[in-house]
């Protein structure tokens, strides 16, 4: 019988049957890799948002030239910062919107957040760069946290107990309320003296003074316009508290100077970051508080008053110090 040639082929291995199947396998999961990454990536999904601060001189103008490059450093919005001066029309603002194309507003300063309110909130807006937000309102105070403070006054003066502050209900009753949970999370006793006006916060102040012991009682300072005033209350306490070596710490670095024993104060560029990501969450829906406390923080420490006090820093202690004074 003759023999019918058959066609010629190598044998196929049985590891390579399945390839074909495999390799389209794989390929549909890179595609659904890449359209992932696509469509939600966060460098895929930028915002324009405009940026809303005041038109100012040196050396104020650094202050927000820096919060605007901490915004900037947040790769998930594209942004479009608009100097105001105080002349600067309502017309100006919208036409910067409209042709920015922009979804939301950074306000920063008095000024900015000016502007932002003629809107009547048309768009979500986070404010920053004030002593206290606009009641209603969403954003970042220039107050310090309290938390890291309490920490910072433990570090530097671990003996200290009690801390006394005086303070302004219509602007810091939120700042309180937080540093009430800080101050048990520390084992501190944290007495809040609510005022209304200078007089009241002088005779306050005199009380405290009075009945504080300077081994285990300190005053705290925030950001308040009654309390923290520089022109009255501030140079009293200053006198009283070095002539009775009592602590005093605040939220400004210029009280430092002037000789308080420390203060915690914005790293301006961590702010712009934490404002930047407070304005994400507003947008993509997530609950965010009306207001908070600056959490990315820079240490402004008196040396003088330090030592005055029997604080006697390292060299490698006074290197995690941002600032010092006197200045060396």
């Amino acid at each position: 019988m003759p023999i019918t040639p058959q066609p010629f082929s190598l044998p196929m291995h049985p590891s390579n049957r399945q390839l074909p199947r495999r390799s389209f396998a794989y390929l549909l999961q890179f595609l659904i890799c890449f359209m992932l990454i696509f469509f939600i990536s966060p460098a895929w999904a930028e915002e324009n948002v405009t940026i809303l601060y005041p038109d100012v001189s040196a050396p104020y103008d650094a202050i927000f030239d820096k919060i605007i490059a901490g915004i900037d450093s947040q790769q998930t919005l594209q942004i479009h910062p608009l100097s105001l001066k105080k002349e600067d029309s309502e017309s100006r603002l919208k036409d910067h919107l409209i042709k920015t194309n922009s979804k939301a507003i950074i306000a920063l300063g008095k000024r900015g957040t000016i502007a932002a309110e003629t809107l009547q909130n048309q768009l979500p807006t986070i404010y920053g760069a004030l002593l206290y937000i606009p009641e209603g309102k969403t954003g970042i105070s220039l107050s310090a946290d309290p938390q890291q403070q309490f920490d910072k006054l433990k570090a530097i003066a671990p003996k200290i107990t009690t801390i006394s502050v005086v303070f302004s209900p219509s602007v810091n009753t939120w700042l309180i309320s937080l540093a009430e949970l800080a101050a048990e999370q520390y084992g501190l006793t944290l007495k809040p003296y609510p005022v209304e006006n200078l007089r009241e916060a002088v005779i306050q102040y005199r009380d405290i003074l009075q009945t504080s012991n300077n081994q285990t009682d300190a005053i705290w300072l925030p950001l308040d316009p009654i309390s923290a005033n520089e022109k009255v209350v501030l140079p009293m306490l200053l006198q009283e508290s070095w002539n009775r070596d009592l602590v005093i710490f605040s939220s400004k670095p210029t009280d430092v100077q002037r000789g308080v024993l420390f203060s915690m104060y914005a790293d301006n560029f961590g702010m712009g970051q934490d404002l930047a990501h407070l304005l994400v969450k507003q947008l993509t829906g997530e609950m965010v508080p009306p207001v908070s406390p600056v959490t990315t923080l820079l240490t402004a420490v008196n040396l003088r008053t330090a030592a005055h006090l029997g604080f006697n820093f390292t060299s490698q202690q006074q290197r995690r110090f941002d600032l010092t004074f006197p200045s060396r």
